[in-house]
């Protein structure tokens, strides 16, 4: 068999092939391990699966390049490579294909400050400018950043698991911890919500729709730490039963506290509170989450000109940001601060009663 050992150049039929270290039957039977090819309108006949533009790099070719276009115009929107499938067809613009466990189909570089390494950008505003079908994506050591400016209400970034299997996916997964007391997990801003999150799938079991865990920590451990600035502001409001399986309390440490002082007679002033059962309006207020039942408390606005200090003025949340519905004012008891003015009125009652017995005693002769 006669094999190419020199570099031949062949036009044929609109083809030309530049060849190197090839059998005369075009078999590829041979390579030379020092030389290449290239092939432009590739005979169909001998590589049915390969295109028009063919290079074969021999496997101890030790370049770091099949293919090295260099674009130096200085001016316009250029292009090192352009690849165009016209809107008639269908394929593939560019296809690339990395067969070893360690190799890597693509690989863009930027040298460069404020420069794109790779933009990549969808004719139709519903189109795909990204499609990965199989695989893991690995960004490293980069900043990422996802800028959308079209004018609707579609997620900037969407990740949905369509799979059928009976497991936890997670649909998106944030981890930080560089050293013990460093890294954010995840910090979302925005103009009205910062998080949303629903579980409202139908079948069995008990939905969720936040889960939050802390632990580790040496001096203490906070599965939600939340705060509100600003007038009307709640660091949390929720409507329907809340429930606490530990302690619930309020900061009462005396370096906190200035102008303490005893507090004056109440028990004439408790005589005046009406303790009253009730059920809450949950036809008329239903989107106050109010629970049904019935219930035993106090009537705010007349608690109110008794102990003022433990009514306050609430609004409550709306929901509506086009602001077409009518924000609800309402006021709000502090029961809490009510137990210290109630043990105020036993003591009261008490010493009441002990100066009743001493005057009994008395009047008995004891």
């Amino acid at each position: 068999m006669n094999r190419f050992l020199t570099s031949v150049l062949v036009i044929s039929s609109g083809t030309l092939s530049v060849m190197a270290g090839w059998d005369a039957d075009g078999t590829n039977t041979y390579l030379n391990p020092v030389t290449s090819s290239v092939r432009i309108g590739e005979n169909q006949t001998y590589w049915p699966n390969l295109g028009q533009l063919f290079l074969n790099i021999p496997a101890n070719f030790n370049k770091p390049a099949g293919l090295y276009v260099l674009n130096n115009s200085t001016s316009g929107a250029t292009s090192g490579i352009s690849s165009i499938i016209p809107p008639s067809a269908s394929g593939n613009a560019i296809f690339a294909q990395a067969g070893g466990p360690l190799s890597t189909a693509v690989r863009v570089v930027n040298l460069y400050s404020n420069t794109i390494g790779l933009s990549v950008s969808s004719g139709q505003v519903d189109g795909q400018a990204v499609q990965v079908d199989q695989g893991n994506v690995s960004l490293k050591n980069c900043k990422t950043t996802i800028e959308n400016s079209q004018n609707n209400s579609d997620p900037v970034f969407s990740s949905t698991y369509t799979g059928t299997s009976a497991v936890d996916k997670i649909a998106i997964q944030g981890t930080s911890a560089p050293l013990p007391n460093y890294g954010i997990g995840g910090r979302f801003t925005s103009g009205w919500r910062g998080i949303e999150a629903y579980a409202s799938s139908t079948g069995s079991g008990s939905r969720y729709g936040g889960c939050f865990y802390a632990n580790g920590g040496e001096i203490s451990n906070y599965g939600i730490y939340s705060s509100a600035y600003g007038t009307n502001s709640y660091a949390g409001y929720f409507e329907g039963n809340v429930y606490v399986s530990g302690q619930f309390t309020n900061p009462s440490d005396g370096k906190f506290k200035k102008n303490i002082t005893n507090m004056g007679s109440v028990i004439e002033k408790i005589k005046k509170v009406r303790p009253v059962s009730y059920e809450y309006d949950v036809e008329k207020y239903s989107s106050m989450g109010f629970a049904k039942g019935k219930k035993i408390g106090v009537v705010a606005q007349e608690l109110a000109e008794v102990f003022p200090e433990l009514v306050t003025d609430e609004i409550a949340p709306n929901m509506d940001k086009t602001q077409t519905q009518v924000s609800t004012n309402f006021k709000s008891v502090n029961y809490l601060e009510l137990i210290p003015i109630l043990t105020k009125a036993i003591q009261e009652q008490q010493d009441q009663i002990d100066k009743l017995q001493k005057e009994i005693r008395q009047l008995r002769g004891n």
